[in-house]
């Protein structure tokens, strides 16, 4: 499971998206400090760049 978290994020605030990384064993929560729900690309081309490699890998 990827978790994806912005750090100004009103929907489901950061540490939201760090308790469900606690409760779901192997999960990778990647971290932006930008704000917004999603990770757009204009808003973190680095959390884009992870969730890609992470959809992608073997």
């Amino acid at each position: 499971m990827l978790l994806t978290s912005g750090a100004y994020d009103v929907a489901t605030p950061r540490p939201w998206a760090e308790n469900v990384h606690r409760a779901l064993p192997g999960s990778t929560l990647v971290r932006w400090d930008g704000d917004g729900h999603a990770a757009w690309p204009a808003h973190s081309p680095s959390t884009v760049a992870a969730e890609i490699s992470y959809l992608t890998r073997s």
